[in-house]
């Protein structure tokens, strides 16, 4: 099977991924080892795996607690 997705989360399952950055391959291995090596597909998985997380009440809220109060 082929897939092609900008979203990343079914991708730690797949055989093999390969990264493409205009038009070339930019990386190509298992999600383990492009995560090891910290390049596109990790920064890119990281963020969007961050981008995903429960927020805070106080960030939800747009504030930051005043400390000392």
């Amino acid at each position: 099977m082929l897939l092609f997705s900008t979203r990343l989360a079914c991708f730690p399952s797949a055989d093999r991924v390969v990264v493409l950055a205009d038009g070339r391959i930019e990386e190509s291995g298992s999600h383990e080892t492009l995560l090891s090596t910290g390049g596109l597909y990790a920064r890119i998985f990281r963020a969007q795996r961050h981008a995903g997380q429960p927020r805070t009440a106080a960030a939800m809220a747009g504030t930051v607690p005043e400390r000392g109060r």
